[in-house]
């Protein structure tokens, strides 16, 4: 947890029960995003994308159904509920779809070319990709959807809804849809909500940057809500060298008075 001193230690109230589901959502919705991802995005980052997990999560979503069917066919009648009829039912469109899935996978990894010799100054390795111009048409209330609405609704919401018919039907392949769904706008709801505290870090070192020389000086009245917490040296000569010495720390930190 980031704490904020200046002169006094300030921790930041926290949901702790939300900082920490965040925080697993990041990792648990990591494969439910991938196996989506390759249909919604193009021109991932070379260090975004994996093809080893590509083909790692279809060899799971293979083995998974053989695993539940043969334990479910342990405490049901083989023929009336577990047949192969049944299994071919309810996993035929499972299979379909890894096998799409590990194509267009294989049509992102050959998207990133580079050269093993030379790096990329012009596109960002880590890239989540671009996003299909189609979602910024889009619009909900009148207003076009933002990156943020996109990323959490817009690009899950197909294969949510698409697994809501194929689950009513009996097709296995809608639970999955469903569950990628869900687990690609969680993921992008925990990307974002890192990304807003990152920045309201930001914006907390550079109101205090600013405010340094002036609290030193003893100029309490301000609305921004920063106090100094502690006795000022009783010179005017000696307050504005402690600030100078403040913002100077400041090029060799997070910011004037600042601690991680």
């Amino acid at each position: 947890m980031r704490k904020i001193t200046y002169l006094r230690t300030v921790s930041p109230r926290q949901n702790i029960i939300k900082t920490f589901l965040f925080e697993g959502l990041a990792l648990a919705t990591s494969w439910p995003t991938l196996l989506l991802e390759v249909f919604l995005r193009r021109n991932f980052g070379e260090r975004y994308f994996n093809m080893a997990s590509a083909v790692g999560v279809g060899i799971l979503l293979c083995v998974f159904p053989f695993v539940g069917h043969s334990a479910y066919g342990r405490f049901a009648d083989e023929n009336a509920a577990t047949g192969w009829g049944w299994f071919l039912w309810h996993y035929l469109s499972w299979y379909a779809f890894v096998g799409v899935f590990i194509f267009r996978a294989n049509l992102r990894r050959s998207e990133i070319t580079r050269s093993r010799s030379t790096f990329d100054f012009g596109r960002f390795s880590l890239s989540t990709g671009k996003i299909h111009p189609y979602f910024y048409t889009v619009t909900m209330f009148g207003k076009k959807l933002t990156p943020r609405q996109i990323e959490i609704f817009g690009e899950p919401a197909p294969f949510f809804l698409a697994g809501l018919v194929l689950a009513v039907i009996g097709q296995r392949l809608g639970l999955l849809w469903i569950a990628c769904g869900l687990g690609y706008s969680l993921n992008y709801m925990a990307a974002y909500h890192e990304g807003d505290s990152k920045i309201l870090d930001i914006i907390d070192d550079m109101i205090v940057n600013e405010e340094t020389e002036r609290i030193v000086m003893g100029e309490e009245d301000n609305d921004k809500g920063i106090r100094f917490y502690a006795r000022r040296p009783s010179t005017e000569e000696m307050r504005r060298k402690l600030a100078n010495q403040l913002v100077k720390e400041n090029g060799n930190s997070q910011g004037p008075i600042i601690a991680s």
